[in-house]
């Protein structure tokens, strides 16, 4: 189910999905992309309005072959830097994982 924006915020620097409308260059004219926040900005490229959110759900309950489980293996995490370079095009984030423990939405 989509939260909101107006309603709830995910915690700072989360990964989440997001469902947005505007030019995301690369991606489209509106769609459904990952993105996280810091209060109330959402951290995407000029133009593009994030309209609700939900979190990453967990995939460990599916059925996958093998060389696919890798790339559909997720733990919630969040951004706690970025790698910049001469190149602005490019940019790394750095992600910390968060303890399974903590209660997320």
């Amino acid at each position: 189910m989509w939260i909101d924006c107006k309603e709830k915020m995910p915690e700072s620097m989360e990964v989440v999905i997001v469902l947005y409308v505007g030019s995301w260059p690369g991606r489209g004219c509106g769609g459904i992309a990952d993105a996280y926040a810091t209060g109330v900005e959402w951290y995407v490229p000029e133009g593009v309005n994030v309209v609700g959110w939900m979190p990453i759900p967990d995939v460990n309950h599916l059925t996958t072959h093998k060389e696919c489980s890798v790339a559909l293996e997720h733990k919630r995490s969040t951004i706690k830097g970025f790698i910049d370079s001469d190149d602005h095009d490019f940019l790394e984030a750095i992600f910390v994982e968060n303890d399974s423990n903590q209660n997320s939405v």
